[in-house]
């Protein structure tokens, strides 16, 4: 929300000592520094286990909204049906179709440290 309210915010780096992510069901939006590009990452070694660990949670879902960003949410705030029907909104509403990535939603497991994707 920050982002869309005030397109020059640059964001917060999820390694801060006081960054404290939104843990409800709109979730946190992860991009890199130049946003071009950004979905990967979540892919950046750590990063899921770091913003795990800062949420208090086991798991996270992820919907990319584009090739630019990823959104987070903890596994117990929100349910991956109601994330697809999201997603799916999102991406029909906001996404050129040459930046969509998925149109899947993915799981991130911390015990595994594992990112699978949701069964259609």
């Amino acid at each position: 929300m920050k982002l869309v309210q005030n397109p020059a915010y640059e964001g917060e780096d999820i390694y801060a000592s006081d960054y404290i992510p939104e843990k409800d069901a709109v979730g946190n939006c992860m991009s890199t520094r130049l946003k071009t590009n950004g979905a990967v990452a979540i892919f950046y070694p750590g990063v899921a286990r770091t913003f795990c660990h800062k949420l208090g949670a086991e798991g996270l879902y992820l919907a990319f909204t584009s090739v630019h960003e990823v959104m987070l949410h903890d596994e117990e705030s929100v349910e991956p049906e109601n994330l697809k029907t999201i997603l799916e909104e999102t991406i029909e509403e906001a996404t050129p179709e040459e930046d969509v990535l998925t149109r899947h939603i993915y799981h991130y497991d911390l015990k595994s440290d594992q990112i699978e994707m949701l069964a259609a």
